[in-house]
């Protein structure tokens, strides 16, 4: 079985940094080579700041139900293609209101994951550069949409900027209102921005990488059983690590830490899960069934009820036994 043929989970990938350039093209009628060359970041980019600049053609694409509806359609087609069989998609409706409401936009992105062969959620994301009472509108609409194709909150956005602990009375509204959440945390920022997101009682840490520098923080999240939604291509661009072979999956997953393998952005960074997973081969020696006993693992870490998880891992070994 190669790592293309495994059943494969995808709990940290953003809608918006994953449309086809192609799509783009023609959604905004301009030259394929544009696109690609201002949505495709480089193998090496300064820092995050800088990543995040080819974000904005394909928002500026995202602004009606019917582009919203393509583009998330398309996305999980090609989830399909590497048989991705459970995927949490996240992105900001506050990026996309030019002409729409924050409801329309939900609506929208729902209405194009649907898709039989692959099972799908939307992750909403607050961001750093919002306003509390902008972001708060993202909370009670993550409450308004729970369990009808929303199953959780993000903060995302520039970490080292906008620290992470001042958004604190937000994920406590969160959690009084029983929404599950992730945070974007010890990405730009260090292993301080990963102990505010755990005093939240965030059950998951988008990247978390950082966490690796400091010994109490690896302890922390192994004893409060919090996954870390790791992106290796993402991380060796934003500069967040500097090459393959040093990136500390392999560290933290050794020590006991529970991590999950993404793509973060599959046209942003060019890649695929199948992509990731063979280059944690080649440089960290991940074998076929370390990378198959973290996706069984990461299932357990889902946003879904446990009946949900159940019905999941059981297909999940399914496959494995077919193929």
């Amino acid at each position: 079985m190669s790592f293309k043929d495994i059943p494969k989970i995808e709990l940290h990938l953003h809608l918006d940094g994953s449309v086809r350039p192609e799509t783009i093209a023609d959604m905004l009628k301009i030259d394929i080579n544009k696109v690609k060359e201002e949505t495709i970041a480089k193998e090496k980019c300064e820092d995050l700041n800088d990543y995040l600049t080819k974000f904005e053609l394909p928002i500026k694409a995202m602004q009606t139900k019917e582009n919203l509806k393509r583009i998330t359609h398309e996305l999980i087609s090609d989830l399909k293609d590497e048989n991705v069989i459970y995927a949490e998609i996240r992105f900001a409706p506050i990026k996309h209101i030019e002409n729409l409401t924050l409801e329309e936009v939900v609506e929208a992105v729902t209405q194009g994951l649907k898709n039989e062969d692959v099972k799908t959620n939307l992750i909403l994301c607050m961001m750093r550069d919002s306003s509390y009472e902008e972001n708060l509108k993202i909370v009670e609409l993550a409450k308004k949409y729970l369990n009808k194709g929303v199953v959780g909150l993000d903060l995302a956005g520039a970490e080292a900027l906008y620290k992470t602990k001042t958004f604190e009375q937000l994920f406590k509204k969160a959690s009084k209102e029983k929404i599950p959440f992730t945070i974007h945390a010890g990405e730009a920022d260090g292993p301080s921005s990963i102990n505010d997101a755990i005093s939240f009682k965030a059950s998951r840490i988008g990247h978390g990488i950082r966490a690796i520098e400091d010994e109490k923080t690896i302890k922390k999240i192994i004893n409060e059983n919090i996954l870390l939604e790791i992106c290796p291509t993402s991380n060796v661009q934003t500069n967040a690590v500097k090459t393959y072979e040093n990136h500390p999956i392999k560290k933290l997953f050794d020590l006991g830490c529970k991590v999950s393998i993404n793509t973060d952005n599959r046209t942003v960074s060019n890649v695929t899960l199948t992509k990731e997973y063979e280059l944690l081969n080649k440089y960290l020696n991940f074998s076929l069934d370390e990378i198959i006993k973290i996706n069984l693992e990461t299932i357990k870490h889902t946003f879904l009820s446990e009946k949900e998880k159940q019905e999941l891992t059981s297909l999940y070994l399914d496959k494995i036994r077919i193929k």
